[in-house]
C-alpha cells in the first residue's frame, strides 16, 4: 500500500530565493520597486537615511493599496505566492496595469540589501499600521530548522511614514556601502526602468530618489557648471532619452496589432514621415511595438549634448514588458540579439550596437515572454523570445539598414517626403516599399 509523504523545506530556502538568486543591488531595489507599482503605487520614494554612517537605512515609500493583516499573512510572507498569477487582484480593482513581475519572489530582495527588513503597511480600512518584522541572520546556518518554524515578529504601530494608504518596506544592516557614484548609477538605472512612454500608455508611476546626505553636493554641481540630470542624485527619475533622438536622426517603428492579425511599420527621417505600410502578421506572437534609432553622427553628437553621456556608455536596444524594464537587454556590451556579432560579418552593410538605440515593448499577458527568476538574464528562452528576435531583424533592423546604408548612405541627405508619399500606396509591403525608395532616390527627384 502506497504512503503519501511530503516535502519539508530548510531555512536555507532564504538564501536560494534571496541573496544568492539577486545578487545586484541595483536588481534588488528594481524588484521592491516593481511590486510598489503592482500594489497600485502613483509614487515610490526611495530613500536613503544616513548613508554614510553605520546605521544606514534604505526606505521604499509607496501610496499604493496596502496591505491587512491578514494579507500579509496570506501573500507577503506566502513564500513565492504571487496574486500576479491569478485574476483576483485585477478582478477587484479597476486599474489598467498589466503586472510588472509574477514570480512572488521579489519581497526577498530586501535579503540582498540588508540584514533585517520591517514591512509597514496599511489599508485605507486599517486604523493602526501593520508591521512585521525580519531579521534574516535568523535564516543562517540553521539548514536543519524548516523554513517555517523561524518566527517573524508582528505588531501594530502608529507610523508618519504613512498617511491614508500604502507601504513602506525599511532596510537596515546593509550588507554593501553606498556612495555618491553608485546612487547616479542607481538613477541612471532607475531612469532605464521605466518606458519613457509610461506616462502616455499606462497608468502615471513615479519614482523619486531622496539622498538627504548628497543634497549638498547636488546644489554645488548645480552652481558651478552646466548640469545634466544624470549628475544629480535626488529628485525624480524622469527618462527623456528617446525625445531627444526623434528630430535628429531616422526612426523605424513596427507594431503587431493587439489581436496578432497585422503588423504596421512606419518610417520616419528627421521628423518627416516617409510612409506607413500594413501587412498581415506571420508570427504567433502578439501586442508587442518595436522602435529603432539610428545614430548618425549628428544624432550621437546631439545624444551627448542633450543627455550628457555618450550613446555607447547608455546602452542599445531596450525591451520592457507592461512598461518595466527586462535586464539586462539594451545594457551596453550586452548584445543578446547578437548585432554586433552579425555586424562583424558585413561591417560596412550592417548596422551595430555603436550605431542604433531603441526599444521593444511587450504589452498585456503575452506569456510566453518569462523572465528569469535571477533578473539580471533576460527571458527563458522559448518560442516566443524566438520569434520577437526574428520580428526585430525583419521589420525593424534590416529595414532600417536598407534604409540608412544603402538608400541615404548614412544618414547624409533627406529624400523628399512630398514626392514620396505620393508613390507609395500601391505597395502592400515593407521590401516592395524599400526598393521603390531605393530606386526613386537613384534616379532623384
Amino acid at each position: 500500500m502506497s504512503e503519501k509523504l511530503h516535502f519539508k523545506v530548510s531555512a536555507g530556502l532564504k538564501n536560494i530565493i534571496g541573496k544568492e538568486l539577486i545578487n545586484d543591488k541595483f536588481i534588488a531595489i528594481f524588484e521592491l520597486v516593481k511590486n510598489s507599482y503592482d500594489a497600485g503605487a502613483k509614487e515610490v520614494t526611495i530613500k536613503f537615511e544616513n548613508i554614510y554612517s553605520d546605521d544606514s537605512t534604505i526606505y521604499i515609500i509607496d501610496d499604493g493599496k496596502g496591505m491587512s493583516k491578514q494579507e500579509i499573512i496570506d501573500k507577503w510572507l506566502f513564500v513565492a505566492y504571487s496574486e500576479k498569477k491569478n485574476n483576483t487582484y485585477r478582478d477587484n480593482i479597476k486599474f489598467r496595469r498589466n503586472y510588472a513581475g509574477a514570480k512572488g519572489v521579489g519581497r526577498f530582495s530586501c535579503d540582498r540589501l540588508g540584514e533585517t527588513v520591517e514591512l509597514l503597511s496599511k489599508t485605507n480600512k486599517d486604523i493602526n499600521v501593520n508591521r512585521v518584522k525580519i531579521n534574516w541572520n535568523e535564516f543562517e546556518n540553521v539548514d536543519t530548522e524548516e523554513f517555517q518554524n523561524i518566527e517573524v515578529l508582528y505588531d501594530e504601530i502608529q507610523s508618519d511614514l504613512i498617511a491614508a494608504q500604502g507601504t513602506v518596506i525599511k532596510i537596515y544592516g546593509l550588507r554593501e556601502k553606498w556612495n555618491r557614484d553608485e546612487l547616479l548609477q542607481l538613477k541612471k538605472s532607475l531612469t532605464q526602468l521605466v518606458n519613457p512612454e509610461a506616462n502616455e500608455n499606462y497608468d502615471m508611476f513615479s519614482i523619486i530618489l531622496d539622498v538627504k546626505e548628497e543634497r549638498e553636493n547636488d546644489r554645488k554641481k548645480s552652481e558651478n557648471e552646466k548640469i545634466f540630470d544624470k549628475d544629480i542624485v535626488n529628485g525624480k527619475v524622469i527618462n527623456h532619452v528617446f525625445d531627444v533622438l526623434n528630430i535628429k536622426t531616422t526612426k523605424i517603428t513596427a507594431a503587431i496589432s493587439k489581436d496578432g492579425k497585422k503588423i504596421t511599420t512606419t518610417l520616419n527621417d528627421r521628423g518627416i514621415q516617409l510612409f506607413e505600410i500594413e501587412e498581415k502578421n506571420k508570427y504567433g506572437i502578439k501586442n508587442i511595438k518595436g522602435t529603432i534609432y539610428s545614430l548618425n553622427r549628428a544624432a550621437k553628437i546631439n545624444f551627448t549634448k542633450m543627455m550628457g553621456i555618450e550613446s555607447v556608455n547608455y546602452g542599445s536596444v531596450f525591451i520592457y514588458k507592461n512598461g518595466f524594464r527586462v535586464y539586462p537587454y539594451g545594457e551596453p556590451e550586452k548584445d543578446f540579439m547578437n548585432i554586433d556579432r552579425r555586424k562583424a560579418q558585413g561591417y560596412n552593410r550592417y548596422l551595430g550596437t555603436r550605431e542604433i538605440c531603441g526599444r521593444i515593448d511587450i504589452f498585456g499577458d503575452n506569456r510566453g515572454f518569462v523572465e528569469t527568476s535571477s533578473r539580471n538574464n533576460g527571458f527563458i528562452s522559448s518560442y516566443e523570445t524566438g520569434e520577437l528576435e526574428d520580428f526585430f531583424y525583419e521589420y525593424l533592423l534590416k529595414p532600417l539598414e536598407k534604409y540608412v546604408v544603402n538608400i541615404i548612405h548614412w544618414g547624409e541627405e533627406v529624400i523628399d517626403s512630398e514626392s514620396l508619399a505620393t508613390t507609395m500606396d500601391a505597395y502592400d509591403d515593407l521590401e516592395a516599399v524599400l526598393k521603390k525608395i531605393s530606386s526613386s532616390f537613384a534616379n532623384g527627384w
